[in-house]
């Protein structure tokens, strides 16, 4: 009801389906049954009638028939009263229901409680006739008809339960079909099969991931994170599905997330093909250094100096037999490739780094009481190197401070000037945190190499 002006007596118009009716010849052109029930309901056609004088179609409102508690009917009898092509129906069976459907007489929820909910040629008719929801209801509540209205429509107007039945039943078969179901509505558990079947290539799924976080979650759960790709890598961290600190970590290492891994205390400085991973070591008392989390191995040496010194041979061992000056050279060429100021450590950074930095737990040995499960040292290492990494890390994830090669310090031996400290015992003795040496700058061994430090 609204205003027509503001004169008195105040005049209102009724408005049904969004059309201004002033007389009932008006009323009886509009199409919109839903709307004159809710002129009905809400009190507005009476006023309305009683306002034009409409007294014969107030007595008729009055009428039981207006008042059955069967909706059918009384929507009927309503209909019939406001129209100008009135349905008539001896008796409302199939036909007539689905009549009514067409003109909106009632609406599929109408009819629940009744036989006619159940009618699967109802249900069919109805189709062009019922909202999204209530045809959702209908198949929730029948596979046949859900198979039915599949088959002669789409799986578009489909909520996510119908959709899962159709896979699930079998209805549909077809894996491209399957595949614009699933992700559609992100059925992450039918996405990961078809990624499994090879129906979803790696790409395909790291776009889904991209968009679906919880495509992302179900396949690090079941699947763990080889074949995700940097930003898929990234997010696992990013939104804490992936919180332990080791596993971020080996994420960021192996798919090069340098942020990531710096944030976590490790800093990867690329220098063409080769990388060198480096380990914040906290609470020094002379500042925060970094400082490399393996010995210099042989194919980071021979990427930067060109040969190879070592006596034993293998990319993954580390160089040994190289000298102080040499190990020096090392990192001043390091510096002039990469503008970072690498170094050698000072004996007293080495030693506070191998006992496990501000997070050390007083072992032995850098990493453990248990010399084999951290060290290459006389009793396991049958008489020479190994490569660096396969023993267990210290407190800090720093590997091989204890045994495999004497590693360089840049601290200057006390009784001779031209002799400097080595730490760490090596694959033919002892590998304890105590063990120490010293040797002549221009002297190299078999048994004798390096690790690098960086400044913070």
């Amino acid at each position: 009801m609204r205003y027509i002006n503001q004169s008195k007596p105040i005049k209102f118009s009724l408005l049904v389906g969004g059309k201004e009716c002033r007389s009932i010849e008006d009323l009886k052109m509009v199409s919109d049954f839903n709307s004159l029930l809710e002129s009905i309901n809400n009190g507005n056609l009476a006023k309305w009638l009683k306002q034009i004088n409409a007294s014969d179609y107030l007595e008729k409102l009055d009428n039981p028939s207006f008042k059955d508690e069967n909706v059918l009917k009384r929507n009927l009898a309503l209909y019939n009263l406001f129209s100008s092509e009135p349905l008539l129906l001896d008796n409302i069976d199939n036909e007539g229901v689905i009549s009514m459907l067409a003109k909106g007489i009632v609406t599929f929820s109408d009819l629940q409680n009744t036989d006619f909910a159940t009618n699967f040629e109802i249900k069919k008719a109805a189709i062009n006739y019922v909202d999204n929801v209530a045809l959702n209801q209908m198949c929730e509540s029948d596979l046949d008809f859900l198979r039915y209205y599949y088959q002669e429509k789409s799986h578009a107007p489909l909520n996510t339960l119908n959709a899962r039945t159709l896979i699930n039943e079998k209805i549909v078969t077809d894996d491209n079909l399957v595949r614009e179901i699933a992700t559609k509505h992100h059925l992450s558990d039918i996405v990961l099969d078809l990624l499994s079947r090879g129906v979803i290539d790696n790409d395909q799924f790291n776009q889904l991931c991209e968009k679906d976080l919880e495509f992302l979650r179900l396949y690090y759960e079941k699947n763990s994170y080889a074949n995700l790709n940097e930003t898929n890598s990234r997010r696992l961290i990013d939104a804490k599905i992936v919180t332990d600190d080791k596993e971020i970590l080996a994420i960021a290492s192996q798919k090069n997330l340098s942020d990531v891994m710096e944030r976590y205390g490790q800093l990867t400085i690329k220098v063409g093909d080769t990388s060198f991973e480096m380990i914040l070591v906290q609470g020094y008392e002379g500042g925060d250094f970094y400082i490399g989390k393996y010995p210099v191995t042989q194919a980071q040496w021979k990427a930067i100096m060109g040969d190879n010194p070592s006596h034993f041979q293998g990319d993954d061992l580390p160089v040994e037999s190289v000298k102080w000056d040499q190990a020096k050279e090392f990192a001043d060429k390091l510096i002039l490739m990469t503008d970072k100021f690498f170094r050698l450590p000072e004996e007293k950074e080495w030693e506070y780094a191998a006992k496990g930095g501000n997070r050390s737990q007083g072992y032995k040995y850098s990493g453990s009481n248990v010399a084999h499960k951290v060290a290459w040292y006389d009793a396991n290492s049958a008489g020479r190197t190994h490569p660096v990494g396969k023993k267990e890390p210290n407190e800090l994830g720093i590997y091989d401070m204890s045994g495999n090669v004497w590693e360089w310090s840049n601290t200057t031996y006390e009784f001779a000037s031209d002799e400097k400290v080595i730490r760490g015992g090596a694959y033919n003795n002892d590998c304890c945190l105590s063990s120490r040496d010293y040797k002549y700058n221009n002297f190299g061994l078999i048994n004798l190499g390096f690790r690098l430090a960086l400044s913070v």
